[in-house]
């Protein structure tokens, strides 16, 4: 991969509009009437990785990172010149792009401590496989997985627009949870946004009352008790209210309560075609509703509401699902080689992460052997890599639940220790 670093005037006589429209239009201008510039864009191919910079000697900024797509040969829109339209990867490389520059100043021609990019308006190819250069190349390979990540999540916040319920399940450790709290925050245009979802967890004694409504102590400490509306209710509301936003319920486990006991009458108005105020149902406490209740004259599922469920699929209770229940889901699996990519941004170093990926698929392999696919080790387990050793995780995060996984198997002591020297051997 050829890596290329060059300063984008800003401002210069050589570009044909300010750096921040170019900024804006994700356009690299190259080639504008300057022999050094003409020659540096006719260099370029696509896929190589231009890094843009503003800054004096002492205040220096990396602006812009971009991946070289299509040249586009004297184009009158800006004045017969030819430049190349990048591929922004800005935002996920900038920070760590500076410090990696910063700490290798001698690569750029005149570049030193307090200037490390080099003098004003410099051009140079930094293709030279130098360790700078492979480094450059692990950010990169570290964007892409980000990037494959971000458009599974989009695809899956796609489905679960169309059929407003989903359930993420898979093997323990391969990033339900957060990979539900990804489609959520991303449902909105505004984008990584908080405020609009809500994450619960069902348990074995989590019922009706915790989740439609019901009647509670009253909080001042009397004998006697208050009508509650549950976390279902209350999100519901929520979205009545905003009818501009789309609002996300995730279930954590959802597997783990009795879920017909849960939702209650509520389970007819998820489905997709029940939804909206023409479907109105009475719920158990209907009678207890304030007249300025928005669910005064019956209850119902707002069609800007969603709801997200996870589950590990060797858990207690998987079974009992139903099918009413399971049609009113789609299902989607996350596997573990898609949960590697938390190992990437756990912040240990690449050599940590490299053993760490050697040691899962050599234990997941033999895992596969005995017991299946549902019993693997997914990439959550090795998140904090950066402050233990693979030791560390074996002994207090890995070994006792293998231990579990083969208690009653036969042979387990021997599958076991087989099972360790995989994730030990190197």
């Amino acid at each position: 991969m050829a890596v290329n670093f060059w300063e984008l005037g800003y401002n210069g006589d050589w570009i044909p509009m300010s750096a921040d429209e170019a900024f804006e239009k994700k356009v690299a201008i190259l080639g504008w009437p300057r022999t050094e510039s003409r020659a540096f864009y006719e260099d370029v191919n696509a896929g190589d990785v231009i890094i843009v910079r503003r800054g004096s000697n002492y205040n220096v900024s990396v602006l812009y990172v971009g991946i070289a797509e299509k040249l586009h040969e004297n184009d009158s829109k800006f004045e017969g010149c030819s430049y190349w339209t990048l591929k922004d990867v800005t935002k996920n490389l900038n920070s760590e792009l500076e410090t990696l520059i910063r700490e290798n100043p001698a690569e750029f021609p005149g570049g030193n401590s307090s200037n490390p990019l080099g003098p004003s308006k410099s051009f140079c190819n930094l293709n030279n496989g130098s360790d700078f250069v492979q480094e450059m190349i692990l950010l990169l390979d570290k964007w892409q997985r980000e990037v494959k990540y971000m458009n599974y999540v989009n695809e899956l916040r796609q489905q679960l627009e169309k059929s407003h319920n989903i359930v993420l399940h898979g093997a323990p450790g391969t990033g339900k949870t957060y990979t539900a709290k990804q489609i959520a925050m991303n449902m909105n245009s505004e984008g990584d946004s908080d405020k609009y979802y809500k994450l619960i967890q069902f348990h074995p004694s989590y019922d009706y009352t915790d989740f439609i409504e019901g009647l509670k102590p009253d909080s001042d400490g009397g004998n006697g008790f208050r009508y509650s509306k549950g976390h279902f209710k209350e999100i519901c509301e929520k979205a009545i209210a905003d009818q501009n936003h789309k609002y996300t319920l995730i279930i954590d486990e959802i597997n783990r309560g009795d879920i017909s006991r849960i939702f209650g009458e509520a389970f007819y108005a998820i489905d997709d075609g029940n939804r909206g105020e023409k479907n109105r149902i009475d719920t158990q406490y209907q009678v207890l509703t304030e007249e300025d209740d928005c669910f005064h004259t019956g209850f119902y599922v707002p069609e800007n509401l969603y709801i997200i469920g996870t589950m590990n699929d060797i858990d207690r209770g998987v079974e009992t699902m139903d099918f009413a229940i399971r049609r009113r889901f789609i299902w989607k699996e996350l596997n573990v080689e898609e949960s590697k990519r938390i190992i990437d941004s756990c912040g240990a170093s690449e050599e940590v992460k490299q053993l760490a990926v050697v040691a899962m698929d050599k234990l997941n392999e033999r895992v596969r052997d005995i017991l299946g696919e549902a019993y693997c080790i997914g990439g959550s387990y090795f998140r904090h890599l950066k402050e233990e050793t693979l030791e560390d995780i074996w002994k207090y995060r890995i070994e006792s639940l293998l231990k579990e996984y083969l208690r009653g198997t036969e042979h387990n002591e021997d599958e076991f220790e087989d099972v360790k020297e995989c994730f030990s051997a190197k």
